[in-house]
């Protein structure tokens, strides 16, 4: 049985902010759910504030232990898209 009190959640502003062989072994073998990969597209500037995806890695806890990390990405305009929808908008 599961402890959903055990169980918290955290949102990170970096994959950096996880060591590489943590996140690596939560990931597994997909190729762009590796640490290297994310890192690099923060690096880059492909993904930041600047262009509208905010990089928020989510982390679970069961207690004080790193269960799982999901890259997740705030989006903060549709600029640079391409298909635009302005009555969504």
């Amino acid at each position: 049985m599961i402890d959903f009190a055990a169980i918290s959640c955290r949102f990170l502003c970096s994959v950096a902010e996880v060591p590489q062989d943590m996140w690596n072994a939560l990931a597994g073998p997909q190729p762009f759910l590796r640490h290297e990969f994310l890192q690099a597209l923060e690096e880059s500037g492909s993904v930041g504030g600047h262009c509208g995806w905010q990089a928020e890695p989510l982390a679970v806890y069961r207690g004080a232990e790193l269960a799982a990390l999901v890259p997740v990405y705030r989006k903060t305009h549709s600029y640079g898209e391409y298909v635009f929808d302005w009555s969504w908008a």
